[in-house]
């Protein structure tokens, strides 16, 4: 899973987006109700990987990229 964007903070919306809909979907698969699982998570860490795309012949940023690792 990933996310993308032209700036880090989009990357990370566009992640934790797609990351909330996972784990959502992994708490109704349990028969957890989400206020039940907001607290099961409060305190998790996710780590991810963060990658940069720069345009070419110079050091500007065009894209970012936030993923799990091994994804």
């Amino acid at each position: 899973m990933d996310g993308t964007g032209r700036t880090l903070e989009e990357a990370f919306d566009d992640y934790a987006q797609k990351k909330a809909q996972e784990l959502r979907g992994r708490l109704e698969k349990q028969g957890v109700s989400f206020a039940e699982g907001l607290e099961q998570f409060d305190d998790a860490w996710f780590t991810v990987d963060i990658a940069i795309r720069t345009r070419p012949n110079n050091q500007w940023v065009k894209g970012f990229r936030v993923s799990d690792p091994g994804t």
